[in-house]
């Protein structure tokens, strides 16, 4: 299942399109399928990854107004690795014209929904407003990254995009989190950038990427080719900085990576959890094959008893009996009870809102009745580690 961020920040001219386009370009030079979805009637991140924006024939406006579907209007393969869906001017007029419209915060999240899954990451360019184009994309996102310019009004106007953020937490979207802040546009030779970067530091009670990507003539060159500065200028310190970056960014959800992990253990602990509850999860659920297996393997276990690690070895590989021992050993905040289930809970709800698949539906009802499990984060309030 794909990861979709959404480059964000009200405030122009603090580098969410370069950041956009060179994001999205890395991750698809690591071997990450990826899809850019420009949301800026201006369209600079379409030109800037080689889609003429004035020739496309489908664009994101006629999907928000739903005139053409998600397939229609995706540009397949504009890089290696690299889908575009396109924007252009026309898209400034949607907004208006979705006065009226029921639930058009989730018009993007109903068709981003249907291609999700053949991509590693979607990578969403917001426009410079608060707008309803910003509230479609966190709305569909999973998680935000702010750029920040290191510019003295750096600050201006950050408390209104984190107030935002957390409306549309508590309204549309309880999964959405601020993956970070990245720092744009570092001058080495000047005491300013410094001063900005600790002071937002000081100030900003958020995750702050070490990656500072540099003020640097080749990043501003490279969208008059184009071209992404991996491709216009690979040994260029904007290229390295934005590699960089995409080293930085969470390759899996990490909350439900948590959960899965705390289901694990909290079947390896008690093998006969499982037994005689309807609803238990698919072994398709798991987010991994090397979960899956453990998954199946335990499962298999369920009235016998506890599990020792060591009984495992010929049914599990030397891979999959590592990642067991090191969930088991993991401390109880990271890999079971309550706050692992609590997160699951909350992301299958939020699936099961939208729609969700019969199997989806099925594990949210089975974490519930995990979650009042006695000894297992239930009403007792314990929580077994």
């Amino acid at each position: 299942m794909g990861r979709i961020i959404a480059i964000a920040n009200q405030k122009g001219g603090v580098g969410k399109t370069t950041t956009s386009i060179n994001l999205s370009a890395a991750l698809a030079s690591k071997g990450k399928k990826v899809l850019a979805l420009d949301m800026d009637p201006q369209g600079n991140m379409t030109s800037g990854l080689g889609v003429d924006k004035d020739e496309a024939e489908k664009t994101v406006y006629d999907l928000i107004i739903g005139n053409a579907g998600i397939e229609e209007c995706i540009c397949k393969d504009a890089l290696e690795n690299l889908d575009v869906l396109p924007s252009n001017i026309n898209l400034s007029a949607a907004e208006i014209e979705l006065i009226g419209v029921e639930n058009k915060e989730y018009i993007l999240k109903t068709e981003v929904k249907k291609v999700k899954d053949e991509y590693d990451f979607v990578v969403i360019d917001c426009p410079p407003a608060l707008s309803m184009l910003t509230i479609n994309a966190m709305t569909t996102a999973d998680s935000i990254i702010v750029p920040i310019q290191c510019e003295y009004y750096a600050l201006e106007g950050l408390s209104q995009l984190i107030h935002t953020i957390e409306l549309v937490q508590e309204r549309l979207n309880p999964n959405l989190e601020i993956e970070g802040v990245v720092f744009t546009m570092y001058d080495a030779r000047t005491n300013l950038s410094l001063q900005v970067v600790e002071n937002v530091k000081d100030n900003l009670n958020q995750n702050i990427y070490k990656t500072i990507i540099p003020r640097n003539i080749r990043l501003a060159e490279a969208p008059s080719y184009g071209m992404p500065i991996n491709l216009y200028d690979p040994k260029s310190t904007g290229a390295t900085s934005y590699m960089l970056l995409a080293e930085d960014i969470r390759f899996d959800d990490p909350r439900s990576a948590a959960a899965e992990q705390g289901i694990i253990k909290l079947l390896y602990l008690d093998p006969g959890l499982f037994r005689d509850r309807t609803n238990v999860p698919d072994a398709a659920q798991f987010s991994s094959p090397e979960l899956r297996h453990i998954y199946t393997v335990l499962l298999a276990h369920g009235g016998t008893g506890t599990v020792q690690i060591a009984a495992l070895s010929g049914e599990l590989s030397p891979d999959e009996l590592a990642l067991l021992t090191g969930i088991i050993q993991q401390p109880a905040e990271l890999a079971n009870g309550a706050r692992a289930l609590d997160d699951y809970i909350s992301i299958l709800q939020t699936q099961a809102t939208a729609g969700a698949a019969s199997s989806e539906a099925d594990l949210l009802a089975f974490a519930k009745q995990l979650k009042e499990h006695k000894g297992y984060g239930g009403k007792d309030g314990t929580e077994r580690t």
